[in-house]
């Protein structure tokens, strides 16, 4: 009996590190996640261009153009629509400092997009 107590009290002390464990690796992945957007909406602000990162990742394996649904797109669409994501991000978000920041935030990114869709 004192044996399956004690294994049993294992299982539980296992199970709930775990679980911390597990809830630390998501706050963690949840904030590089934040932290990469608003870096990317303040590079972009700032000089007008795609984040490298962004050109990093479209620029990858398959060189300069993306085959996305057996249709080959252009790296400067790809942009237009990871910045409507972002400018999407930026409107629900909670992170925010407050409602006069976020329109100001939004506009700018706006701005930048509308910019960007008269080069393609």
């Amino acid at each position: 009996m004192l044996t399956f107590f004690l294994l049993f009290l294992l299982f539980l002390v296992l199970f709930v590190l775990s679980i911390k464990a597990g809830l630390t690796l998501m706050g963690r992945l949840a904030g590089r996640q934040v932290r990469r957007q608003h870096e990317a909406a303040e590079y972009i602000i700032n000089t007008g261009k795609v984040p490298e990162e962004w050109d990093a990742k479209t620029n990858g394996a398959r060189g300069w153009w993306r085959i996305i649904g057996g249709k080959a797109v252009p790296p400067q669409v790809l942009a237009v629509g990871r910045l409507s994501m972002l400018i999407d991000h930026f409107e629900k978000s909670s992170l925010v400092d407050s409602e006069p920041a976020r329109k100001l935030l939004v506009s700018e990114l706006q701005s930048v997009l509308q910019q960007w869709k008269e080069r393609q």
